[in-house]
């Protein structure tokens, strides 16, 4: 098998990328079209940055959305039906908001200044976290693998859902 970390949009006719999109580092788990398709969210394991790349220009990052990723595991982002949050899990049990509103310009800089609200959800990492459709509520969940150690931290597999 063959592990690529090179995300790209690849066509039929054409061999090869179309066009590659530059940013994760690491095998990417999970990507996300925005509803006009013209932006595509990026995520990759451990790797504590969520890209947002503008597929009408050959793929340059829009955003650069932070996080805390130290494992190996899938952690999950969501985007809630109008587009104007992204919730994303972190290794230490939190669960980041991230304010959309503000992507209509271009910026390519290492922090964005996006607006983030930050809460404290579980105990363990947040691996999982899924908008509800129609409703203002966001589901999370938790849990990973742990090798148990004396005073070893302590383990949560659960799943929460919040109001807003």
């Amino acid at each position: 098998a063959v592990v690529s970390t090179q995300s790209g949009h690849y066509g039929r006719e054409i061999k090869g990328v179309l066009m590659p999109f530059y940013g994760p580092q690491h095998g990417v788990t999970q990507i996300l079209f925005s509803k006009d398709g013209n932006r595509l969210y990026c995520g990759s394991r451990m790797e504590g940055e969520i890209y947002c790349f503008d597929t009408r220009y050959n793929g340059s990052v829009l955003h650069t959305y932070h996080r805390d990723v130290q494992t190996n595991q899938r952690i999950q982002f969501d985007i809630n039906k109008s587009e104007s949050m992204l919730a994303t899990g972190n290794h230490d049990g939190t669960v980041l908001l991230f304010d959309l509103s503000g992507e209509q310009s271009v910026v390519n800089q290492e922090d964005d200044g996006m607006s983030e609200l930050r809460f404290e959800a579980h105990t363990d990492t947040v691996n999982g976290v899924s908008f509800h459709p129609y409703w203002g509520l966001l589901a999370t969940v938790s849990g990973r693998r742990h090798f148990h150690i004396e005073d070893s931290e302590t383990e949560e597999n659960s799943l929460k859902i919040w109001s807003f």
